[in-house]
């Protein structure tokens, strides 16, 4: 049986609002080189492996909204290569690839492209805005980058990915016990 993982209010908001915009977080990553493809899928499938929500289905029931996860985890399933006719073109491939959405019922709830033209490489990112912020997307990519080096170098992976409450009550984390308390109130 599937592992259910609870729907917090983050999720809950961000899919009420689908109607108003993609959901999407986009990011492209200019490199003046090739990526290793192979090296790039076992960093992701690594780091998508300790991010749940990355790798489950969201399902919208009236009372209880949960998330299902999908395993194994295998990252060429969401990695893509587009080899670009020109560099005039390589724009457009990076729009296209940025401008899909995933659907919260897809089995993985990101997408990655390389788009590839005369030796020089555009990684594009693209995730459901329901799993993470900009802010915790800013910090996989780094850690993401970190793996690949450690892959690339062929050291053994020593990357803690945070993974801890999905719940907006997390921000109260660092508050006293006073404050906390005080700001619970008006939730």
């Amino acid at each position: 049986m599937k592992k259910k993982i609870k729907a917090q209010m983050w999720d809950k908001m961000q899919y009420l609002f689908r109607k108003y915009y993609d959901r999407m977080i986009h990011a492209a990553i200019y490199y003046d080189g090739e990526l290793d493809l192979e090296i790039l899928a076992k960093a992701y499938t690594y780091m998508v492996e300790r991010v749940p929500v990355f790798h489950a289905s969201f399902h919208n029931h009236f009372l209880k909204p949960y998330w299902t996860e999908n395993n194994p985890v295998d990252a060429h399933e969401f990695i893509r290569l587009t080899e670009a006719e020109s560099p005039e073109t390589v724009e457009a491939e990076v729009e296209k690839f940025l401008t899909g959405e995933i659907d919260v019922h897809e089995k993985y709830q990101i997408r990655v492209g390389v788009v590839r033209c005369q030796g020089k490489d555009v990684l594009c990112h693209l995730q459901n805005h329901m799993c993470m912020d900009g802010s915790d997307t800013k910090a996989f990519l780094t850690l993401l980058f970190e793996v690949y080096n450690e892959i690339q170098a062929g050291k053994p992976i020593d990357v803690v990915v945070k993974n801890g409450d999905r719940s907006h009550f997390q921000v109260y984390t660092n508050f006293n016990e006073a404050d906390k308390k005080n700001r619970k109130k008006f939730v």
